[in-house]
């Protein structure tokens, strides 16, 4: 059974594909939240209280991985998904030292998208 009152937050510096992201989501009855940064990370994140966090590897201003260890730092969100995506293939060790949850490769298909997501949120 999918949660569809889930809370999404992605994380991309590129304009553009973070509003893609947000509308489709967003059309699939997700609530969504969409940054290209944060001023006050731990504050934000507690105000969005996500279920699942999608982040970009490379990030204009960090590297996903360190982002994604930062937010894990947080006890509060220990147990929140977190799924990184890249176009540059990184290995599964780095992703899993970083403390996320899964990752995956771009260009993806949306389709393809939807479904990892609905995947990880069924877990």
């Amino acid at each position: 059974m999918q949660d569809y009152n889930a809370s999404i937050l992605i994380v991309d510096d590129n304009e553009d594909l973070l509003a893609m992201l947000a509308i489709i989501l967003r059309g699939r009855g997700y609530r969504v939240s969409a940054r290209e940064k944060f001023e006050a990370l731990e504050k934000e994140l507690t105000q969005i209280a996500p279920t699942l966090i999608l982040l970009d590897r490379n990030l204009g201003w960090t590297d996903g991985l360190i982002l994604c260890r930062q937010i894990r730092r947080f006890p509060q969100f220990a147990s929140t998904i977190i799924l990184i995506y890249s176009a540059y293939r990184i290995s599964i060790a780095e992703y899993q030292e970083a403390g996320a949850d899964g990752c995956f490769e771009k260009p993806f298909g949306m389709q393809q998208f939807v479904e990892n997501i609905e995947t990880w949120l069924a877990v």
